[in-house]
């Protein structure tokens, strides 16, 4: 299915007794032309969470980014005035595309729908999920600092759709990798997830 052009009905109808929706569609690079990031990933996430509120479903998962705050990130640097930490939710926003504004979006129609129409809702700030993950040790750098392994996309993912949830969640999501610059709390104890140990190798 095109969700950019399906309609309302058609979705209603692949939602049709759903629990739980996992939201993961978009146009993940940054590179690309802001007319296919308001198509794809802000007009699809508005209609997929009005479908989804209609279809009564309990819980939303939506994909978000770190680079809703990567224009924190040189702060945070060696030399830079909050070295020395993670970077927090709390620390706000700084996208520096229109990606990473479309993902805050997201953030925000997430939590909209916890406060006011009563959805359990999960915002995840994913990090970076490549298909041979030895690129990760071969490369290092900041690709390796933002890693999510697919075994954390499971154990976050298995906690995200279990776990008791209150209202709204918003949380960053990634491996325990060397040079992990950003916090996964509230995530952690929210969720009760952890990462796994990382690996000295590449599988």
């Amino acid at each position: 299915m095109e969700l950019s052009t399906a309609a309302d009905e058609a979705l209603a109808a692949v939602l049709e007794g759903a629990d739980v929706l996992i939201h993961l569609a978009a146009d993940a690079d940054p590179s690309n032309e802001d007319s296919s990031m308001l198509r794809n990933n802000i007009e699809v996430t508005t209609t997929l969470f009005r479908c989804a509120r209609g279809s009564h479903v309990r819980r939303v998962i939506v994909a978000s980014s770190g680079l809703a705050q990567v224009g924190l990130e040189p702060l945070f640097e060696e030399g830079g005035p909050l070295h020395g930490r993670l970077i927090q939710i709390e620390d706000g926003i700084a996208p520096t595309s229109t990606y990473g504004a479309s993902k805050i979006y997201a953030e925000v129609l997430a939590e909209m729908h916890a406060r006011v129409h009563g959805m359990e809702t999960v915002a995840a700030r994913l990090g970076t999920v490549i298909p041979d993950e030895s690129e990760h040790w071969r490369r290092g750098g900041r690709l390796q600092a933002t890693a999510l392994l697919a075994e954390d996309v499971r154990r976050f993912f298995e906690a995200a759709l279990t776990a008791p949830l209150e209202a709204h969640l918003l949380t960053a999501v990634q491996s325990d990798s060397p040079g992990r610059f950003l916090d996964l709390e509230p995530g952690l104890s929210v969720l009760d997830w952890s990462p796994i140990e990382w690996p000295s190798e590449s599988f």
